[in-house]
C-alpha cells in the first residue's frame, strides 16, 4: 500500500501506513470553570511616596500613610464579609518599578458575581491596585476524561473521513500517546477585569470566567 501522508486544518494530522493502520494527531481543549479564585488588591504605594527638594524620600511618612489606607481597606472587606487574607511584603519588584513596600490582601471569591461587587466597591477607592490571584480547580483526572472524550471523537471523525476516501475500514484504536506540550493551561478572564488592572494575557466573552487546558495526542486505528 503506497504511504500517505495528510496536514489538516485544525491542529490535526492523519498518516495512513503500510502496517494497515491510520494514524491521527489532534489538538483540542476544555473550558474548566474554577471552584474559586483569588483577586489580590494592594494599596498602591506610589500615590504616598514623595521626594523632597534635596532629593531624599519620605520612607516614614509614606508608610504610616500606606499602613493607614491598609488598615482601612481591611475593615471595608471585613464589613463586606469577604474572605481574605495579608499580602505584605516589604521590598517588592514590578517589571521596571521598584517598591519599597508592598500592603495588600488576597480575597477568595467563588464567581464572578462576587467578582463584580468587589469591584464596584473598590472603584470607590483612589488608592488601590488589583490583579487575578489563584485558581482552584476540579480534580484533574475529571477535567482530563472530558478531553480525551473531545479528542477521541475529533480523532476518530477525521480518521473515519479519509478511511472512507481511501476505501479502507477502520477498526479498534492500536494506540495512544499523549504529546508534551510546553504550557496546557491558559486563563480567559472577561474585559471588565482586563481594565481593573488585571495582570497578564486574558480573554473570553463577557461574564464568564473559566481557564481552558489544551492537550494534543496521537491514536492509532487498525485500517483494513
Amino acid at each position: 500500500m503506497k504511504k500517505l501522508a495528510y496536514t489538516l486544518l485544525l491542529f490535526s494530522t492523519i498518516v495512513i501506513g503500510q502496517n494497515g493502520s491510520i494514524q491521527v494527531e489532534v489538538r483540542d481543549s476544555i473550558k474548566i470553570d474554577p471552584i474559586s479564585f483569588t483577586y489580590e488588591i494592594y494599596v498602591d504605594d506610589s500615590k504616598f511616596l514623595r521626594y523632597a527638594e534635596d532629593g531624599t524620600r519620605n520612607d516614614e511618612e509614606a508608610r504610616n500613610k500606606l499602613q493607614e489606607k491598609h488598615e482601612e481597606l481591611g475593615a471595608i472587606l471585613k464589613s463586606k464579609g469577604y474572605k481574605f487574607k495579608n499580602l505584605n511584603k516589604e521590598n517588592y519588584e514590578l517589571h521596571s518599578y521598584v517598591g519599597f513596600i508592598n500592603l495588600g490582601y488576597s480575597v477568595k471569591l467563588k464567581n464572578t458575581e462576587e467578582l463584580d461587587a468587589l469591584l464596584v466597591e473598590l472603584k470607590k477607592l483612589d488608592f488601590v491596585r488589583a490583579s487575578m490571584g489563584e485558581f482552584e480547580l476540579p480534580d484533574e483526572s475529571i477535567s482530563d476524561k472530558r478531553l480525551f472524550k473531545k479528542l477521541m471523537e475529533k480523532a476518530f471523525q477525521k480518521a473515519t473521513t479519509i478511511a472512507a476516501l481511501s476505501k479502507l475500514k477502520l477498526g479498534r484504536v492500536i494506540e495512544f500517546k499523549e504529546v508534551p506540550e510546553i504550557d496546557n493551561l491558559t486563563f480567559n478572564i472577561m474585559d471588565m477585569y482586563v481594565k481593573s488592572q488585571t495582570k497578564g494575557t486574558f480573554g473570553g466573552k463577557q461574564g464568564v470566567l473559566y481557564t481552558q487546558k489544551w492537550k494534543t495526542v496521537l491514536i492509532k486505528f487498525v485500517a483494513e
